[in-house]
């Protein structure tokens, strides 16, 4: 279901809802970190060992490596250097990448953290340092969660210096072991070498990312990055890839850089200037207009330099550029939004008079067979889960409010095999349609004749190939839209996580089926076809004598006898027959005297349901397969009185599917059982029909087993 985002959600890596297994169970910072204390060991990993297995792909490398602790590789080494700097700006300075690592696109993210400085000591925990225990921890955001990754503090070393990300002048570590913290949730470290750029910046932020290229409109506007800076979204920017590594003008090719400011300054005799603040991690300077070394500073006054905060004549990586020299050498720029609850819980914005993006988040999953529907071109696609939101007109000095769509697959637990990120082809994105007339006050998902013509009411879509998740911004007037997500191709599973952040407050709705079900006598009644009294008559003698002739001396039927019957009357349609199991269940669902078998009238009455239901799924099953084919499972059992929400239809789509999708026709017995089971049980604690019912724990499991 949609909700706010509202408090900071913290698992520990292996714990349920963290998204990962470990092998040896929750890992828990605090209680690892008092063990070390009490044994008065090092801290070694057993999740992300000190071997090659956790740096390489393939194992059959020639770089010699030795895992070394932090003061093993510099006498001197500290957590983080604490100089009494409260806003953190210093931190920045502490992420530097080793030139042949090619992971700038996490470097420069990390190096954006110095300038939020709650946000980095919350991803960053203050209280550890490196030493005896050998053990520290990182919170990072993964699929609408933050995880505590815990790791020990033992670093890749070649030739007495670190592979990867590449130490500071002062000795603090936290940077290149956060490093490690990430190359432990993708499952080594060269694989942090293929990140798409937004990844990490949501990975420290919780935040949305949106990536713009050239070729897009808005890179070229300095409007976006300007109002991104004034509401604290961090940024990042990557140069093209078509230029010798190391340019002339101290630029590196194919390479990510921080944005730190965005400057629209009037500056004596020169006039308005648009003007960009970055860093590279690297540590690189840029040497033109505006850069440190630049000659024309002489000529700009003091008071005009104080616009411009400036360390000059430090080669720091840190440098001013004009926007348009901007344009020129870089060819694509990630802006990641911030989540405001939590990070106004922890005063990030308390000086800052902002505008704050409202959240909403939708977690869901896409299950063959029942809503997997694939994109619009393959026919399946209103099946997809359906999503309505209202855009109200409360400014009406503002014909349109922005709204940003992040629709992410969760790749919940699935280390990385491969050197690819993610399938080959694999596709994800979303479509957003115009509601008007009937269709506004739709509270029901929306039907195939719509999408028929959906290009009509079409108002914007995302879909991103080979990338985790898609994100686009669109601009919506006031009123009813529908947001349908959907994956590349029909009958393809996953989960996902979309997140909507609106300028104003905008109502998200499920467009879902409520729950009803239909009397089985009236889909007795509605199945049957007609027959006059003599041959009902007739009908019911040929049942009795079925009945007695396979029922106890009691004149009873217990679940071994039932089975003999209905194998019997289904030899044809289900091989090996029903299983004792789906017998009793059978016998339960019209057991009136809870005596675990049935006499006449209740195995009449049983007969019944089958045959309608039988008839039911011969109906779907057009080709007498014996199978109903992916996506008949919802119509089928609306034939059969059965209306289900999305929820209850992926849960039995989950029960009783076959690896293909396909449901069975005993399998779609059962599922019919359980559904007329688990109404009735329903229905007798709430006899007025409020859609709540109350049960004792005894209650509830003494009916839930007998059923």
């Amino acid at each position: 279901m949609p909700h706010k985002f509202e408090e900071i959600d913290l698992h520990y890596l292996g714990e349920k809802g963290s998204g990962y297994v470990t092998r040896g169970g929750v890992q828990d910072y605090t209680q690892l970190l008092e063990e070390c204390q009490k044994s008065k060991k090092q801290f070694e990993d057993p999740e992300f060992p000190a071997n090659d297995s956790s740096i390489f792909l393939d194992e059959r490398h020639h770089t010699p490596v030795v895992w070394k602790r932090p003061r093993d590789i510099r006498g001197d080494a500290e957590f983080r250097i604490d100089e009494g700097d409260n806003m953190g700006f210093k931190e920045r300075f502490d992420v530097n990448q080793n030139e042949t690592s090619g992971n700038s696109w996490l470097m420069a993210p990390m190096s954006l953290l110095g300038l939020y400085y709650p946000l980095f000591k919350f991803v960053v925990p203050q209280d550890q340092n490196v030493g005896d225990t050998g053990i520290v921890h990182f919170r990072i955001w993964q699929y609408g969660h933050w995880v505590d990754v815990v790791i020990d503090d033992r670093l890749p070393t070649h030739k007495d210096e670190l592979i990867f990300a590449r130490l500071p002048e002062r000795s603090s570590f936290w940077a290149v072991l956060l490093e490690k913290a990430f190359a432990k949730l993708e499952g080594r470290y060269d694989a942090l070498f293929q990140g798409p750029p937004p990844d990490p910046l949501e990975n420290l932020t919780g935040g949305v990312a949106e990536y713009f290229d050239d070729s897009d409109d808005e890179f070229n506007k300095f409007e976006i990055i300007l109002q991104a800076c004034r509401m604290k979204s961090l940024m990042s920017c990557t140069t093209s890839s078509d230029k010798s590594r190391l340019q002339p003008n101290g630029l590196v090719a194919s390479h990510t850089y921080c944005i730190s400011s965005v400057k629209l300054v009037d500056i004596a005799k020169v006039g308005i200037i648009k003007l960009v603040q970055l860093r590279d991690p690297a540590g690189n300077e840029w040497k033109g207009t505006w850069s440190d070394y630049w000659p024309n500073w002489r000529n700009i006054n003091e008071t005009d330099k104080l616009k411009l905060p400036l360390i000059t004549n430090v080669y720091d990586g840190e440098f001013w550029m004009s926007f348009e020299d901007y344009k020129k050498n870089f060819s694509a720029v990630s802006l990641c939004h911030l989540n405001p609850v939590p990070l106004l819980q922890e005063k990030l914005f308390q000086d800052i008079s902002r505008k704050e993006w409202k959240v909403t988040i939708v977690e869901g999953e896409w299950v063959r067979g029942v809503n997997a529907g694939g994109q619009p071109f393959y026919g399946k696609f209103w099946f997809n889960p359906q999503y309505k939101i209202e855009v109200p007109d409360i400014d009406q000095s503002k014909k349109k409010y922005s709204l940003i769509i992040a629709l992410m697959e969760k790749f919940i637990g699935k280390r990385r095999k491969s050197r690819r990120r993610y399938p080959e082809g694999h596709t994800i994105g979303f479509r957003v349609y115009k509601l008007d007339g009937e269709y506004k006050n739709q509270t029901r998902p929306i039907t195939a004749e719509f999408f028929a013509f959906g290009r009509e009411y079409q108002v914007g879509q995302g879909f991103s190939t080979n990338q985790r998740q898609a994100v686009k911004r669109v601009e919506l007037y006031p009123g009813t839209y529908c947001i349908v997500p959907a994956l590349g191709q029909t009958d393809v599973e996953g989960k996902f996580l979309m997140r909507l952040f609106s300028e104003i407050e905008a109502p998200v709705k499920v467009l879902d089926q409520e729950i009803k079900a239909r009397s089985t006598r009236e889909v007795i009644e509605a199945t049957s076809r007609t027959v006059n009294l003599d041959e009902e008559k007739a009908n019911e003698e040929k049942l009795r004598k079925l009945f007695k002739e396979y029922a106890g001396t009691d004149e009873k039927m217990d679940c071994f006898e039932l089975k003999v019957v209905l194998d019997c009357i289904m030899r044809n349609e289900i091989n090996g027959g029903f299983s004792k199991e789906a017998c009793r269940s059978m016998i339960a669902l019209v057991d009136a005297d809870r005596s675990g078998k049935l006499d006449f009238e209740e195995f009449k009455y049983l007969y019944n349901i089958i045959k309608a239901w039988k008839t039911v799924f011969e109906s779907y099953d057009s080709l007498n397969t014996g199978y109903l084919n992916p996506f008949d499972l919802r119509p089928a059992l609306n034939s059969a009185g059965y209306e289900l929400s999305n929820r209850v239809i992926i849960a039995l789509g989950h029960r009783y599917a076959g690896r293909d999708g396909r449901i069975a026709i005993d399998d779609f017995m059962l599922c019919a059982v359980r559904l007329e089971s688990m109404m009735e049980i329903f229905k007798d604690k709430d006899p007025n029909n409020t859609k709540v019912a109350t049960f004792t724990v005894e209650e509830w499991m003494e009916k839930a087993i007998y059923s």
